[in-house]
């Protein structure tokens, strides 16, 4: 989400482009203040009320949130809070739930590298082999690790009969997105290695990432599609993407985000431009703000037009939403198969409301594109 005002009561809404009949409490309004534009002109921009209410709901100590710019206190709000709250995946089942064993492993490539994955695997009575789906944390590639997706990595294993893999990547700042990204490449090859292990076809394997993941991912299925052709990916999924750092915005992306900024945060201009670019300063530290695996969006042409086809979940009061679809229009241009699902009325943290109508039918798409994507 992005940073969030000061604001304690309702009082401080005197400004605020909110009709008084729109059944929102108080408390309510002022999570809309805090999180969401607060002057819409397109729908895709207008605050979803049904998700409002839910997320007031959590009762979320909004107060013991960290600053975005602390990720040791990020990591140990992850700890002792994130995980408290209701992380179910409460949509409706296609496929009769089958338990769903975890277990860790550790993986080692080159001299003295060491990262993990969460190996989340479907008992069921299915003959054949499997499709994996390899999933990629957010937290802003310096927080996070795979517990935070671990009940939906549950519910797509169950759902799509998938071996699931939560990559435990290394984090900033004790390590750049160089590493980060070569963690999150080699945990491709080691699912690839140990196809026959798990029972996966290793034809059908789908990547999966959520902002600082989903940026992982694209970056992975990129090279992929550079070293190998055909690509040896069913399909990619993008879930909120960050993808370029903003200093190396074009003219055009970096005009209408500004703009955006204006009504998000109207008085935090700064401190928003500010924590953007902190964000990408401390996963990509040397590296120029253009360079590809930096900023995925100043990818160089050609892009492999064989690279896999690529699904795209992108908010509509995200600040992140216009990148995405930038990246997602790059790739259409570049012949490759590209699809773009806008969720309107909600922020870059939508999937913290598990209950939400939002995010319980785009839970359900997901598996929709994830089992389209993985079909023989």
């Amino acid at each position: 989400m992005a940073p969030h005002s000061t604001v304690e009561d309702a009082a401080s809404l005197q400004t605020l482009s909110i009709d008084s009949k729109d059944g929102l409490s108080p408390r309510e309004k002022v999570f809309v203040y805090q999180h969401l534009p607060q002057i819409s002109d397109t729908m895709i921009e207008s605050y979803d009320r049904d998700f409002v209410q839910v997320m007031q709901g959590m009762d979320i100590k909004w107060e013991k949130m960290p600053s975005p710019l602390d990720f040791q206190a990020w990591r140990e709000y992850d700890r002792t809070e994130y995980h408290n709250y209701d992380r179910e995946v409460h949509c409706k089942r296609t496929r009769t739930k089958v338990p769903v064993t975890v277990t860790k492993v550790l993986v080692s490539y080159g001299e003295n590298n060491e990262f993990g994955i969460h190996v989340f695997e479907p008992q069921h009575e299915d003959a054949g082999a499997r499709p994996a789906v390899l999933m990629y944390h957010g937290g802003g590639w310096s927080h996070g690790d795979p517990n935070i997706d671990a009940e939906l990595s549950k519910f797509f294993a169950s759902e799509l009969r998938a071996v699931v893999f939560g990559v435990d990547y290394r984090l900033a700042p004790e390590h750049n997105i160089l590493t980060i990204h070569e963690d999150a490449y080699q945990a491709l090859e080691w699912v690839i290695k140990n196809a026959e292990k798990y029972s996966i076809d290793s034809g059908r394997i789908a990547l999966w990432g959520c902002s600082a993941g989903g940026h992982l991912a694209a970056t992975v299925a990129m090279r992929d599609a550079k070293e190998h052709n055909p690509s040896r990916l069913s399909q990619v999924n993008l879930v909120v993407p960050a993808l370029c750092h903003i200093d190396a915005y074009d003219e055009v992306l970096k005009a209408v985000v500004l703009a955006k900024l204006k009504v998000y945060v109207p008085t935090q201009q700064d401190e928003a431009i500010q924590f953007l670019r902190y964000v990408f300063a401390v996963m990509a530290q040397a590296l120029p703000p253009d360079h590809p695996v930096v900023s995925p969006l100043c990818h160089p042409d050609p892009l492999p037009e064989h690279h896999a086809p690529t699904h795209f979940s992108v908010a509509g009061c995200d600040i992140l939403l216009h990148e995405g679809i930038a990246y997602a229009t790059k790739l259409r241009n570049a012949g490759i198969d590209t699809m773009v699902e806008v969720l309107p009325g909600v922020p870059h943290g939508f999937t913290m409301a598990v209950k939400a109508k939002a995010t319980l039918n785009w839970t359900r798409n997901q598996v929709r594109v994830l089992e389209a994507g993985l079909r023989k």
